[in-house]
């Protein structure tokens, strides 16, 4: 659907914000509380003025604050180098007890046409370097979907994924990223312009 705010090779809707998230081993004053922010944004894409020959290259950032968000870091990148190649989006982040901050997000870097996405989980003690890893058994491809197709125009490419993910990390320190999958080919006739795939709610445990 011309005019979508998407992605390359995709048509559906997508965000930049994240989430703000406190370290709960910080504090306990307002002062010493230490914060973190996950977004996306496409700085690193190539942007033409024309929808037919953009190429985005969203990648996820987390910027840190140490006063209660009195003032601010530079933002960081999650992933860095051949990690960071393709899209990254959807990003969200929790801090477990221990002040360990985990970001969660979608992820093409997995598939070299930039099309199918699986799911990443990075964690850091400090919100600069992170150490990152796939939680998804499956690639997901938003672009074989029965659903979300506005009537068949997209051909099969679905036009809402989602708005957001979701994680929680819990008082043991294990994470749970939620995220909407679309690995499973479940229907085998669909109509004109419609795709195979349905969409499901999955979660991990990572620790």
């Amino acid at each position: 659907i011309d005019g979508r705010q998407t992605l390359t090779n995709s048509q559906f809707r997508v965000i930049s914000a994240g989430n703000l998230a406190a370290d709960p081993a910080s504090g306990p004053g307002f002062s010493t509380t230490r914060l973190y922010y996950t977004f996306s944004d496409n700085r690193n894409g190539r942007l033409t003025g024309d929808f037919n020959t953009v190429k985005t290259n969203i990648d996820v950032f987390v910027s840190r604050s140490d006063d209660g968000g009195t003032t601010w870091s530079s933002p960081v990148p999650v992933l860095r180098g051949k990690a960071a190649k393709n899209d990254q989006w959807f990003p969200w982040a929790d801090v477990g007890p221990d002040g360990t901050l985990w970001v969660a997000f979608k992820d093409r870097s997995y598939d070299p046409d930039n099309i199918k996405y699986g799911e990443t989980i990075a964690s850091s003690h400090d919100g600069i370097t992170f150490t990152a890893q796939r939680v998804d058994t499956a690639l997901s491809n938003p672009n074989d979907s029965r659903w979300f197709t506005a009537g068949g125009q997209t051909q099969g490419k679905a036009t809402f994924i989602g708005d957001y993910e979701g994680l929680a990390v819990g008082s043991d320190g294990v994470a749970h990223p939620l995220w909407t999958d679309m690995r499973v080919r479940a229907f085998e006739t669909v109509p004109a312009g419609r795709g195979h795939n349905t969409q499901d709610a999955v979660t991990a445990r990572v620790m």
